[in-house]
């Protein structure tokens, strides 16, 4: 497994349990569809909430806010599309990006509404 892919399960696992912490309970992790990817999709308060976790060792290259741009939303909502139909789940989903830094043995959270 690349460093890269290795990071990015670290990321989506941490993540994972800090909306835990925050009392969301887990729909599905890495969905994958012909449309995408959903990386965590949770449920709270019969709220669905998908998350698109970006998960940095570096700022070398951009920033990973600057990855999430309107092809990647869109993206993300035909696949959840896909999943709502499969899973009979609502339509309406809130999207929220966890922007995770790593530096050395801390981790920082970032958390943003889309």
């Amino acid at each position: 497994m690349s460093n890269k892919k290795a990071l990015g399960y670290y990321g989506e696992n941490l993540a994972l349990k800090y909306y835990q912490k925050l009392h969301y309970k887990l729909i599905v992790k890495n969905y994958y569809s012909r449309c995408g990817e959903l990386d965590l999709v949770l449920e709270k308060n019969k709220q669905i909430t998908v998350v698109e976790v970006k998960t940095r060792s570096t700022n070398k290259f951009l920033w990973a806010e600057e990855s999430i741009n309107n092809q990647k939303i869109e993206k993300i909502r035909r696949t959840y599309e896909i999943l709502a139909q499969q899973r009979k789940l609502p339509q309406f989903f809130e999207l929220e990006a966890l922007i995770i830094q790593i530096t050395g043995t801390k981790a920082t959270l970032r958390r943003y509404q889309l």
